[in-house]
């Protein structure tokens, strides 16, 4: 007889079939989660799991020549949100906007954001950052990030220039090197849940590459020396404006390069600290922009240099030939005279350059030519950039010979109708106190590597601008302009020659051919050791009360100089 299957075992049999078939399911299953949409999941949880953050590198470094820094970079941290993390935004808002003290209600817009990452806070400080990690808030991170601080406070911003809220340079040596200054920036990976960065979740994508540093050539020493001299003489002549730069000789590193601006009241928009100086109603302020490079005006006298360098080139004159210098000229029914009256004289060229003669220089500049005369500033740099291609720089204002008006061979030469800037003057009589020999300005000296290794700048580029018989011929005419009977016994220097020229300029008027009645500006430009020359200095103010460049200009001149070739040892 058979035997009959009991009721368990049929139910037991057919679990057994349900199990596998369930597992043959869940196999497939697994298989189809795992392999085949294998990249969307993982896609999918990537996204809610991580975070992609860019690093900010940490900007290079300033140096003066002598290695203090200018402006450096500080370490601070940035708070940044994953609105995906966070689960209580209301909470969260308000505890980081009061610690932080930003407004709530943008806290809060920032963390429902439907996003993984968004900036709570910019450039917060270390001890700040380390109250914020406190608070332990779901969804908070913070990522590394720096400020920008400037060491010198106001006495090189205007050529330092600055930086924006993103550490990119946008004014003065700032903007000129930013590639080199601002480095590579970086990128991480941060693992999250809802309680935060996991532990090991950081993970590097990119490395941050720091910026370099920079060495430049100024000297804060005799920047601060310059400016002191400055505030004093603006304040005491009411000038609008002063300005002063100085070079070596040799290298044509610009060593010291500062302005100042007055103004009648202080503005509620300037913190007093920014203050210079005050008195005789007007109050000093350190200008914004690098006035040497970028503030065009007509330089007088100082540009003469070029029409008697051409002229002692060309053979028109040497310096003992005698001129007749009437009481005015007349050139193209315009009248033309010296700065004081005088009935008719003779003077030897180097006597017209002594006292500066308008009508000396008119009938030197007539004998040579209006395009020799043209020729000669332009070969000196006035109307070209110079090398140092410094943000904002003007070339200044020198019109061609084919463009000038009947009067202009009269009022070109005297530095009159064209525009410069102390820089290019520096320029200029830097090459006539180099012997003949033009040396390219230059600010910055050296590039601080990664290592703290100094890679040195090329050495500046020159060019014979006269021969050095006629550079000889030049100095020796430009010593007299500080003896007691030249324009600037002011600008002497104690136990040392120099050589030099004054610059006293009418301004004109905006938008007009008239010139401001009363109004002047005052220059002097020169170097020392006359015979063996090192430095050179160029000082310039704005429409002084006194307005006259040897007695405005010239005592500044000789204190500066006497600052800085005792600062740098330079012999008699």
């Amino acid at each position: 007889m058979p035997r009959t299957i009991t009721r368990p075992v049929k139910r037991l049999r057919l679990f057994r079939r349900i199990i596998i078939v369930f597992l043959i399911y869940l196999t497939f299953r697994i298989v189809y989660v795992q392999v085949i949409p294998s990249s969307s999941y993982t896609n999918y949880g990537r996204q809610e799991q991580q975070i992609y953050v860019p690093l900010p590198p940490l900007r290079g470094d300033i140096y003066d020549r002598n290695g203090q820094i200018i402006a450096m970079s500080v370490s601070t941290k940035t708070v940044v949100a994953d609105p995906k993390q966070i689960k209580d935004p209301l909470s969260e808002s308000t505890k980081l906007a009061q610690l932080l003290n930003l407004s709530q209600a943008t806290v809060y817009h920032q963390m429902i954001q439907n996003n993984q990452f968004d900036y709570i806070d910019k450039q917060i400080s270390l001890s700040m950052a380390q109250k914020v990690a406190a608070l332990q808030l779901n969804g908070i991170a913070l990522i590394p990030s720096a400020i920008r601080v400037d060491t010198s406070t106001t006495l090189l911003q205007s050529l330092v220039g600055l930086t924006d809220l993103n550490g990119n340079g946008i004014s003065g040596i700032e903007k000129m090197y930013n590639t080199t200054l601002a480095g590579t920036p970086g990128a991480e990976e941060l693992s999250t849940s809802p309680i935060g960065v996991l532990p090991g979740g950081v993970h590097v994508i990119n490395q941050v590459k720091n910026g370099n540093g920079i060495v430049l050539s100024l000297d804060q020493s005799l920047q601060l020396r310059v400016q002191e001299l400055l505030t004093k003489q603006v304040i005491a002549t009411k000038s609008l404006s002063g300005t002063a730069a100085v070079m070596d000789v040799k290298t044509g590193e610009i060593l010291a390069m500062d302005s100042v601006v007055s103004m009648n009241n202080l503005p509620p928009t300037i913190p007093k600290s920014a203050l210079l100086g005050q008195g005789n109603g007007v109050y000093v302020f350190p200008t914004s922009d690098a006035m040497a490079l970028t503030f065009v005006y007509e330089p007088g006298s100082v540009m003469k240099i070029t029409t008697f360098s051409g002229a002692l080139e060309r053979g028109v004159i040497t310096p003992t030939t005698q001129l007749n210098i009437p009481p005015y000229l007349m050139v193209a029914g315009s009248r033309f005279a010296d700065a004081e009256a005088h009935g008719n004289e003779v003077l030897t060229a180097a006597q017209v350059i002594q006292q500066s003669s308008n009508i000396g220089t008119i009938e030197i500049a007539q004998k040579l030519g209006a395009q020799t005369v043209y020729n000669m500033q332009s070969l000196f740099g006035f109307g070209h950039l110079t090398p140092l291609s410094f943000p904002g720089e003007s070339p200044g204002i020198l019109k061609p010979a084919s463009q000038w008006s009947g009067t202009a061979i009269g009022s070109t030469p005297i530095g009159q109708d064209t525009g410069v800037t102390v820089m290019q003057l520096l320029d200029a009589y830097n090459a006539l106190a180099n012997g003949g020999v033009y040396v390219s300005p230059k600010l910055v000296d050296g590039i601080v590597n990664a290592n703290g290794s100094v890679t040195k700048t090329p050495k500046s580029s020159t060019k014979r601008l006269i021969p050095s018989w006629v550079d000889k011929d030049m100095i020796s005419m430009m010593k007299g302009v500080i003896s007691n009977a030249g324009t600037a016994p002011a600008a002497a220097i104690p136990g040392y020659t120099a050589a030099g020229k004054t610059g006293t300029a009418q301004v004109p008027g905006n938008g007009t051919d008239a010139y401001l009645p009363g109004k002047f500006d005052a220059t002097f430009a020169g170097f020392a050791p006359a015979n063996n020359p090192a430095l050179t200095c160029v000082v310039m103010f704005q429409e002084p009360t006194g307005y006259y460049g040897g007695s405005e200009a010239g005592p500044i001149f000789s204190q500066i100089m006497q600052y800085a070739l005792h600062l740098y040892h330079v012999a008699p």
